[in-house]
């Protein structure tokens, strides 16, 4: 009879009973984190739209230069508009952070539990890669609208100072989706949508996939 003590160890060691079990529970934890950390990088994500956006302008020679580099642009913006300017979007941003991670973070266990028994052990990396791709999908479409709302009030700088381009004029987040589905009409809320998926779907997959393979193998 074989020893006992020189099986391998059982495959998979310990599953907890709670796995991929924390419902509305698990959707806010994945929300909070993201939403919070928006506070520090909020002022980053102001400084490349607007130098994205003047980069692009320059190209069609459709504004003058008004930053010399990314550190000068948040400075510039500091000094014209002061904290307001640099924290431009914020209650969108976390908005924005919250939503998309409570689908492409809060889907994904739900997703891979679907389509992997976890009794039989741990789940292969095309599935772990199949189900970041979906719960990246759903964020990408659903958020969209709020990340073209986010994008504008990002931009909107002082006129002759700070602003570069034609500047959409909102005084918040609730009247710049009202005034671009009646002005533009709601397809525009959508627009980039395809880009934005697969942008999504590219580093959501390659990321939860590699994250829970290796805390598997921890």
């Amino acid at each position: 009879v074989q020893d006992v003590s020189t099986l391998p160890e059982p495959v998979p060691k310990k599953i907890s009973a709670n796995y991929g079990k924390l419902g509305p529970l698990g959707f806010a934890i994945c929300s909070a984190g993201p939403a919070l950390a928006c506070i520090f990088s909020n002022p980053f994500d102001v400084v490349k739209t607007r130098m994205q956006l003047q980069g692009e302008l320059l190209e069609r020679n459709l504004a003058t230069r008004i930053f010399k580099n990314s550190f000068h642009c948040l400075t510039k913006t500091w000094h014209n508009e002061g904290l307001v300017g640099i924290q431009k979007g914020l209650q969108v941003s976390i908005i924005r952070e919250g939503s998309k991670n409570f689908f492409r973070i809060g889907l994904f266990q739900p997703v891979l539990q679907k389509m992997h028994d976890h009794k039989t052990g741990s789940p292969p990396m095309w599935k772990r890669l199949l189900a970041g791709g979906v719960s990246g999908a759903v964020a990408a479409i659903v958020c969209n609208p709020i990340e073209i709302v986010k994008t504008r009030l990002q931009a909107q700088g002082v006129v002759g100072a700070s602003a570069v381009g034609f500047q959409h004029v909102y005084s918040g987040v609730i009247n710049a989706f009202q005034t671009i589905s009646k002005a533009e009409g709601m397809v525009t809320l959508w627009r980039g949508t395809t880009i934005s998926t697969l942008r999504s779907v590219t580093a959501t997959a390659v990321n939860l996939a590699v994250y829970t393979g290796l805390k598997d193998k921890a």
